[in-house]
């Protein structure tokens, strides 16, 4: 029953609850071309922005913002 309600919620281009629902989006971010591989794992809300990922990337891999 449950199953059906969803293909029909999908179909209608919401899900139940979409649109309070917050996931935790994981991404595995790494350099290339670089050895050793520098890699990062970082969690995410699914509400954030592209400007706010952006700010979480220079602090996972220890940029400053700034071009060499």
């Amino acid at each position: 029953m449950k199953r059906a309600k969803r293909k029909a919620a999908k179909s209608r281009g919401k899900t139940p609850g979409s649109e309070d629902e917050v996931f935790i989006l994981q991404f595995r971010i790494w350099l290339k071309d670089v050895n050793p591989m520098v890699w990062r794992r970082v969690q995410v809300a699914s509400t954030m922005t592209l400007r706010e990922f952006h700010g979480v990337l220079q602090v996972a891999m220890g940029w400053e913002g700034i071009q060499v």
